[in-house]
């Protein structure tokens, strides 16, 4: 499966969202490292754990940021969010009662969410981010 590749189109132009992508897309990546690993393995687990810990971390701040500085469609994209978390917690369940190697679902889940939500929903504010961090 082929790994995210970080670019410059997928920078919001902000060092702090940014970097929490990259560590999202990076641990993303290490789980398709671990592709033919078997889900109940500790690397697995401790991975999925921090993909999900650290994804909470971020969306969170992100919130926080965008509520701070008054972004008018925050409403929407915290519905985003929401729906992620819910997504999240659905896929891991079905996937923990399961006894083979990382299920492309999972990996395809992950890899097509954060991608498409940076493209599409963070690049929405990319411009409001801009223009009120001057």
């Amino acid at each position: 499966m082929d790994k995210i590749i970080w670019t410059e189109q997928l920078s919001v132009g902000n060092d702090a969202i940014d970097k929490d992508h990259q560590k999202i897309i990076n641990l993303i990546n290490t789980l398709i490292d671990y592709h033919n690993s078997s889900i109940l393995s500790p690397n697995i687990s401790d991975i999925l754990y921090e993909i999900i810990s650290y994804a909470n971390h971020h969306l969170d701040f992100e919130e926080t940021l965008l509520d701070e500085l008054g972004y008018p469609e925050l409403s929407l994209h915290k519905e985003q969010h929401k729906k992620y978390r819910e997504s999240t917690i659905k896929i891991t369940i079905e996937v923990s009662n399961i006894d083979d190697d990382v299920p492309d679902e999972l990996l395809e889940f992950l890899k097509n969410w954060w991608v498409s939500h940076i493209l599409e929903e963070d690049m929405k504010y990319k411009p409001f981010l801009q223009n009120k961090l001057k």
